[in-house]
């Protein structure tokens, strides 16, 4: 496969950060389902914040985009900062704009298909060499100086962000549907970039 030229990655972007976008507004979000990175951590706060759930995003996101110029090449910290915005902006168009509050549903179904909706957006954005979102920054950065493996480092960041949505909601079966949510969300980015199906890790 040849390597992608920059517009091509552009647009590998913005297609993957507007399917994450639609995982996150249409089926978690709306059944307070908090799966990990900026957009679970958005939804934890904004139980509280009451914020539009889009700028939440982009907030928590902000202050990792100056690390993206630090430790990631321009031409990726851009596309970074590029899917941030469109995913931080789709979220908030689906929900100010068209007046949408997402699909109530099972809580499990939620689960699955947000999940898998966010895991294929990521896989896309990884696709062109991207950063889907700010804590992929921290945890790239962790891993370059300790011998912690990236993806372990996101795994442990999501799941305390699953612990908080339970703590924060009281509810334990929402930290556990948040759970399937990221589990759902990793296998499907297993299978489109390494073209593996395991039920376990």
């Amino acid at each position: 496969m040849k390597e992608m030229n920059e517009v091509e990655k552009y647009i590998y972007v913005l297609t993957g950060a507007i399917i994450l976008s639609i995982g996150v507004a249409v089926f978690l979000a709306a059944n307070n389902i908090a799966l990990g990175g900026p957009p679970g951590l958005a939804i934890v706060l904004n139980y509280y914040l009451k914020m539009q759930l889009g700028l939440l995003m982009f907030c928590i996101s902000a202050p990792l985009i100056l690390l993206c110029f630090k430790y990631v090449n321009k031409k990726s910290a851009f596309r970074t900062i590029f899917s941030i915005c469109i995913t931080s902006f789709t979220v908030d168009f689906i929900y100010e704009f068209l007046g949408y509050e997402g699909l109530i549903i099972d809580q499990f179904y939620a689960s699955i298909i947000g999940g898998s909706l966010v895991g294929l957006g990521i896989a896309i954005v990884i696709k062109s060499d991207t950063a889907a979102g700010g804590l992929a920054v921290i945890a790239k950065i962790i891993a370059n100086n300790s011998e912690i493996k990236e993806s372990n480092i996101i795994i442990i960041m999501d799941i305390v962000i699953v612990i908080l949505a339970g703590i924060i909601f009281n509810d334990l079966r929402i930290a556990l549907y948040s759970l399937l949510s990221v589990y759902a969300c990793l296998k499907v980015i297993d299978f489109i970039l390494f073209k593996r199906i395991r039920l376990l890790w």
